[in-house]
């Protein structure tokens, strides 16, 4: 990267964002959510290079150029970054292993992205299946915001999960809802569009008849019983990512205006004999009214003042 001229890195950002605006949005907000945690250090994994000094990691001036990077829909060709900032949106956007793209909507959801793991993830997903036919199926995992950069690049690693109770391993489920108990409302750089925080919930696929993915339905007699609707994935192989359902939360004055025009029209739309009713009343009366003599006498002398000047 370092060989590229800033010119060269501003042409590589614009073509990525003209591919596509959201899934860059969500990159950016992604390693900002890791940038931003407490845990940056284990979170943000790699951590971009630009930003590591004598060894250490210099997590203060890579927030200081995060916050630097301006709304993405404004930049083009002529938009002047200073050197930190570009560096880092170059990094996020055109230096990852694995590849984001706007999927269709989710219901519930505000964005959905498609995930293109990386070749290595490929290779493993597929040298773990036991046949060529061997079932892939789908759940929903549930984890923190800062923490899906780092699935993204490094996988989902059973180690890594703090929760035992069933077994080590990678826990799914076959119901959203569950996923979102384990979810967490992060804060993500200030000049995105996706709004002021994001939660994730991240759809899995697994091979199902991998011997390291049990269920209610696949576990031996002497192993502790998993519950319906969750599954237990203890070989990192035998599970990808292949989307992120995404949840946004909006600044509190747009999300208050908008509450407000909902709530007016939904007024409006239970009310509608009601205000039809009054909207006839006012017309009959301005009617009348109008015809009245003192009115009409009022009406020609401020006519007449009028002409008269």
């Amino acid at each position: 990267m370092e060989s590229l001229t800033s010119s060269a890195m501003l042409s590589e950002i614009v073509a990525t964002l003209h591919e596509d605006m959201t899934a860059s949005e969500v990159m950016v907000a992604l390693i900002s959510g890791a940038a931003l945690s407490y845990k940056y250090d284990s979170a943000l994994r790699p951590f971009p290079s630009m930003f590591i000094r004598g060894g250490e990691k210099d997590i203060s001036a890579l927030r200081m150029a995060l916050s630097r990077i301006p709304k993405l829909s404004r930049i083009s060709e002529n938009t002047a970054l200073d050197h930190q900032a570009l560096t880092l949106l170059h990094w996020c956007l055109c230096c990852q292993p694995f590849k984001l793209r706007t999927g269709e909507k989710f219901p519930g959801a505000d964005y959905l992205v498609e995930v293109e793991v990386s070749s290595q993830q490929r290779r493993l997903f597929e040298g773990a299946k036991l046949s060529h036919d061997s079932p892939v199926r789908s759940a929903f995992h549930g984890t923190r915001l800062e923490s899906v950069f780092s699935i993204l690049t490094c996988g989902l690693l059973a180690h890594m999960n703090k929760a035992d109770l069933y077994g080590r391993g990678t826990y799914l489920t076959t119901e959203r809802h569950v996923a979102q108990n384990f979810t967490n409302s992060a804060s993500i750089w200030p000049n995105s569009s996706l709004g002021s925080q994001l939660r994730c919930i991240t759809i899995c696929e697994y091979i199902a008849d991998h011997p390291d993915v049990r269920s209610k339905e696949r576990q031996e007699r002497h192993q502790t019983a998993i519950p319906e609707k969750y599954l237990l994935v203890k070989n990192n192989a035998a599970v990808r990512i292949k989307s992120l359902i995404l949840y946004s939360t909006k600044s509190s004055r747009k999300l208050l205006s908008s509450r407000n025009i909902a709530r007016c029209w939904s007024h409006v739309k239970t009310n509608k004999l009601l205000i039809v009713v009054l909207i006839y009343i006012v017309l009959v009366t301005f009617s009348k009214f109008s015809r009245s003599g003192p009115v009409r006498k009022l009406w020609l002398m401020l006519h007449n003042d009028h002409n008269h000047r």
